[in-house]
């Protein structure tokens, strides 16, 4: 693929025909009012210097028309093949989160469960009754038990079958449970207005996506004690917001807890994942008195 400079798709105006099209427009400009004040004499003293901006202007004309508005118009072009492109890549992701996904549940299951087998025969062997094999076989029994929890939960992050079996609601009120069961810690409540039915499947996905990493800075990270979630739906606009009374950091500055709470790719994942379907992350958070997260998508008419 080219790099020269109509690679970007802009008419290129060269230096000396913009110089030669803002000259003429001087050249235009100047006669006009060399004959304007021939033949109107009587005007005012302020009339050649009013009349030499209106020149001035006159040869910023070109300069809009050559090369502003091209300029312009190429750099939206731009934006929008960026956003498509980064759209295309989400969806690459996603698919490959999901085969990923498979590809674990179904092979380390398969182990998983012929370990458990394996486990159960020894717990049967003559000589097993022993008090250290005994112990040592359920000590093994409960690893595979904590490992297949484990993997669970890796698959789920990876794909969220809640979201295409039960939808949006019915999988943010999964996702609030499991949390509350993995972090007991901390107290987990979801509610829900106006989002009956199936939303469309890359809003579900972006408010998903954002609501599973805002859980997870709240609980893991900001060490919250107790998580609102909230999910508002109406015909101008969806709204997810997570309030957490966390030990919050500072919105502001560079160097804050943003960086170590939100760490990572985090927080400019979510902000681009709703960039990518027209939305928006607010953030307020002070230290020590929490934060409120909230995801904007502005829904398009008919």
């Amino acid at each position: 693929m080219s790099g020269g400079p109509g690679a970007a798709g802009a008419p290129v105006v060269s230096p000396t025909k913009l110089a030669l099209v803002m000259a003429l427009a001087v050249f235009v400009g100047e006669t006009g009012v060399h004959f304007l004040l021939e033949t109107y004499r009587p005007l005012g003293p302020w009339t050649r210097s009013l009349l030499d901006a209106g020149v001035l202007l006159l040869a910023l004309v070109p300069v809009y028309f050559l090369v502003y508005r091209p300029f312009w118009r190429a750099r939206e072009a731009s934006t929008g093949e960026i956003r498509r492109l980064s759209r295309q890549i989400l969806r690459v992701a996603e698919a490959e989160r999901e085969r990923l996904a498979r590809d674990v549940h179904d092979d380390a299951g398969q182990y998983l469960a012929a370990l458990k087998l394996a486990v159960a025969t020894l717990e049967r062997t003559p000589g097993a009754e022993r008090p250290e094999i005994r112990a040592q076989a359920q000590r093994l029994d409960q690893l595979v038990d904590q490992t297949r929890a484990r993997v669970h939960e890796v698959v789920t992050t990876l794909r969220p079958p809640d979201l295409e079996r039960r939808g949006l609601v019915g999988a943010l009120e999964q996702l609030v449970v499991e949390c509350g069961n993995r972090f007991p810690q901390a107290r987990v409540h979801f509610t829900s207005q106006g989002c009956e039915g199936r939303l469309d499947a890359e809003l579900d996905t972006a408010l998903y996506r954002v609501c599973q990493e805002a859980l997870c800075n709240a609980v893991r990270h900001g060490r919250a004690g107790n998580v609102e979630v909230e999910l508002l739906c109406s015909a101008q606009e969806l709204r997810l917001s997570v309030r957490d009374d966390g030990q919050g950091f500072e919105v502001d500055e560079p160097s804050s807890m943003a960086d170590k709470i939100i760490g990572g790719v985090g927080l400019p994942g979510m902000r681009e994942r709703l960039a990518l379907v027209g939305g928006r992350l607010y953030i307020d958070s002070t230290q020590d008195q929490g934060t409120l997260i909230q995801a904007v998508i502005p829904l398009k008419e008919g």
